[in-house]
């Protein structure tokens, strides 16, 4: 099962500067709370008229060029 780390480089690899908190659910179910299914996972790096700014800041890093491994 993929984690938010996971997920969290995944949208790093891909290019996705609009990865943001509301796009991470929960499911609560007889099994009790887990990760829902991701989505909105898309390379954003291949539309120029997007910016490279990502919705959430990675540690200190505000845009995706800007992302270190010390980051």
């Amino acid at each position: 099962m993929l984690n938010l780390v996971s997920v969290a480089i995944f949208n790093l690899v891909i290019g996705n500067a609009d990865a943001h908190g509301k796009n991470f659910s929960f499911v609560l179910d007889d099994l009790g709370p887990r990760l829902a299914p991701f989505y909105d996972l898309l390379s954003t790096i291949h539309w120029p008229a997007l910016a490279s700014r990502m919705a959430m800041r990675l540690g200190s890093a505000g845009t995706i060029d800007e992302v270190r491994i010390d980051t």
